[in-house]
């Protein structure tokens, strides 16, 4: 693999003490933030001292090729802040003609001169590419007072991008903007782009990628209530009283897998005579009786609560309906028999 050509031949880039100094000397105007991954270049980041709108960057620190950090200054203030972190361990962050350890993270000056020895770790996990990687990441750093661009950090001015080099906004907010660097598709070194004041503002062309499609919704488990049987004519002399009331019903079965709550469902006959289900909850597998007279309802048996008898001799038609109104299910005789399955 390449990422086994590792650090060796990394160093190359080094500049140290003297060299810093006198390079310094012959470039002013900027300084510039370097990194590689497998010895390969993955992009050569400038910061200009001098900025035309009045702003300009300030040197920070490197840290042990690990990380580097720089802040941009407008009014006399530190305002925003850029962080170079590696993600992966073969990659090398270097800088050119920047002085090294002035600045602490936190902005604050650096009295011993010498490299920090603070490095941000990467802000989370990130995972390899996935996809087009979107357009080439654009941070603007605008004044608030005067709506106006301090600078403009534009991916397409990126020098030395090396093969297999994508750039990709990873997430964007109102006081950080995260650009991850990829070679061959593994993320290596992590940008940040951290505003460090009120006074200025951040943006970027940061697309926000559409949320994934919601899972499907679980499948409905079919209402498997139904009509079984109807006694409409019981055997005996119809008295009108209750205990011969009661001997005309209708059994309503669950051939389901699950209980279901029968409370608010209707029973109905041709003639409109209605009965409404309590609150009650029949189990799969389980019948229950509608008695058409009265009496104390139990897991197996419910009544009407009629004085006369519902179901027609010479024939009719139950309709179950849920508590929606939804028909459910419907069962017809003809009176040829007393007693009939639906």
């Amino acid at each position: 693999m390449r990422r086994s050509a590792l650090v060796l031949a990394l160093m190359v880039i080094v500049v140290a003490g003297p060299a810093v100094t006198a390079a310094r000397a012959e470039h002013t105007e900027f300084f510039a933030i370097v990194v590689r991954a497998n010895s390969d270049s993955v992009g050569n980041f400038d910061y200009r001292y001098n900025l035309p709108s009045g702003a300009g960057w300030l040197d920070g620190d490197r840290v042990a090729y690990r990380c580097a950090f720089m802040f941009l200054q407008s009014g006399g203030e530190l305002v925003f802040r850029v962080t170079f972190t590696r993600i992966a361990e073969y990659a090398v962050i270097n800088d050119t003609y920047m002085h090294e350890g002035v600045r602490n993270f936190d902005g604050s000056p650096n009295p011993s001169g010498g490299q920090t020895d603070f490095c941000p770790e990467p802000a989370e996990a990130y995972v390899p590419l996935e996809g087009d990687p979107g357009p080439l990441p654009v941070i603007t750093i605008a004044d608030i007072s005067t709506g106006l661009p301090l600078e403009i950090r534009n991916y397409a001015n990126v020098e030395e991008v090396g093969p297999g080099v994508q750039f990709k906004i990873q997430s964007a907010t109102p006081d950080r903007v995260t650009v991850l660097l990829y070679q061959d598709g593994l993320p290596v070194t992590a940008v940040y782009y951290d505003r460090l004041s009120d006074a200025v503002s951040l943006t970027s062309n940061f697309t926000q990628p559409p949320p994934p499609p919601p899972p499907p919704p679980p499948p409905v488990e079919p209402i498997s209530i139904q009509i079984a049987r109807i006694a409409f004519d019981p055997a005996g002399t119809d008295t009108g009283r209750n205990p011969s009331l009661n001997k005309e019903f209708v059994v309503v079965r669950n051939t389901g897998a699950t209980e279901v709550a029968l409370i608010g469902w209707t029973l109905r006959d041709r003639s409109g005579n209605t009965f409404t289900f309590p609150e009650f909850t029949l189990s799969a597998g389980a019948s229950v009786k509608i008695h058409t007279g009265s009496g104390a309802g139990t897991i197996t048996d419910l009544y009407w609560g009629s004085n006369r008898y519902v179901w027609n001799n010479r024939g009719d038609r139950a309709t179950l309906r849920d508590a929606e109104g939804v028909k459910q299910d419907t069962c017809r005789y003809s009176g040829a028999r007393g007693s009939g399955k639906c």
